[in-house]
């Protein structure tokens, strides 16, 4: 027990971080290779990890250590349902993490393509070879092991998976599963979300709400419950379903300026309007679209106010203060945009700017 929890706290950070490697990957689209039309990664992580692939396996890919480390090897078995840049993200990070820790692990990842035989080979697989650990990639992976493998002979890590209490997987947040799983998640809970929100937009009046209407946990844990708390508390609630993923771009460029036109009803200048996207991956990699299509058109030129910078840029050069004995306050170098250490080298500037 006390390795599954080991491992569990290990992926509970490769979660929340992959999150926020969101923005920054690079992946390594290997499509000359037998995996690479389903399993992509960061290509910095060819330095430390090998990936082998079969021709004659495809849906297989084996990732190994480049660096021997010392200790017992561990086995881990990640089960893929179908290609995901999301799960590119995930798998990147952790990799990362866990060559961070230097355990001696060693990957086999397997794309089940949500069929049950290859499901089943997959855990006969990974109980014949004695795997220590299976990680559950994906909402979709989370479900079908949780409807065929729970209670099985191999620790079970969900990764990259929506809220297994919203999705009746768990009974809440403080017991554990009493089973083999550890379930993590990658929703926030509503009341904590929309705290937020009000900070930023205390009267709002119109909540649209994007989604993939065929990401069932997406809709479950994320569409449903945000517009239930949004309506409860008097907020009109707009759903800008996409129907078909294969066309989300078409499809958002049609229902989001669909959406806008509804919300000026109310709110004709859209100070008190906000769109509310969830981890429906076909839609929130269609964030250029979207942003496309919220913006055009939210007033006239005409009608704009004068742009001024406020508050405004300050740069800060703790070395010319020290040479003319002037004390920086506090509020100044908290706000500064670029800021110069006592050696005049730069601390603080876009570039070191975090994503």
């Amino acid at each position: 027990m006390m390795k599954v929890l080991v491992v569990r706290r290990v992926l509970l950070g490769v979660a929340l971080a992959a999150l926020a490697a969101c923005s920054s990957i690079a992946a390594a689209r290997a499509d000359d290779r037998p995996f690479g039309q389903w399993f992509h990664y960061s290509a910095d992580l060819d330095s430390n990890w090998v990936f082998a692939g079969d021709s004659a396996d495809p849906l297989r890919v084996e990732i190994r250590r480049k660096a021997e480390q010392a200790g017992q090897r561990r086995r881990v078995l990640v089960l893929y349902p179908r290609p995901s840049s999301a799960y590119d993200i995930a798998i990147s990070q952790m990799l990362r993490v866990f060559h961070t820790r230097e355990y001696n692990v060693e990957f086999v990842a397997i794309n089940f393509e949500l069929k049950d035989p290859q499901g089943k080979g997959a855990m006969q697989f990974a109980e014949k070879n004695k795997f220590d650990l299976i990680v559950a990639m994906g909402s979709e992976s989370t479900a079908w092991l949780y409807d065929n493998y729970r209670n099985g002979a191999i620790p079970v890590v969900t990764i990259c998976s929506k809220d297994p209490v919203q999705l009746g997987q768990m009974k809440d947040y403080e017991q554990g599963s009493k089973s083999n799983f550890a379930f993590t998640s990658l929703n926030v809970q509503v009341e904590v979300q929309m705290a937020y929100v009000k900070e930023l937009r205390p009267e709002l009046k119109n909540l649209a709400v994007l989604v993939d209407s065929k990401n069932v946990s997406a809709v479950q844990t994320q569409a449903e419950p945000i517009a239930a708390f949004a309506r409860k508390h008097g907020i009109q609630v707009l759903s800008v379903a996409v129907a078909n993923p294969a066309e989300a771009r078409e499809e958002l460029a049609r229902i989001v300026p669909e959406a806008i036109r509804t919300m000026r009803q109310s709110d004709p200048d859209l100070t008190k309007s906000v769109f509310w996207l969830t981890g429906s991956t076909s839609v929130f990699r269609e964030i250029k679209t979207i942003n496309q299509h919220a913006l055009r058109g939210v007033a006239k030129v005409g009608d704009l106010k004068v742009g001024i910078v406020s508050p405004p840029d300050i740069a800060i050069s703790f070395l010319k203060a020290r040479e003319i004995g002037t004390r920086v306050p506090f509020s100044f170098f908290e706000t500064a945009s670029f800021v110069y250490d006592y050696d005049g080298r730069p601390v603080r500037s876009i570039e070191h700017a975090s994503p």
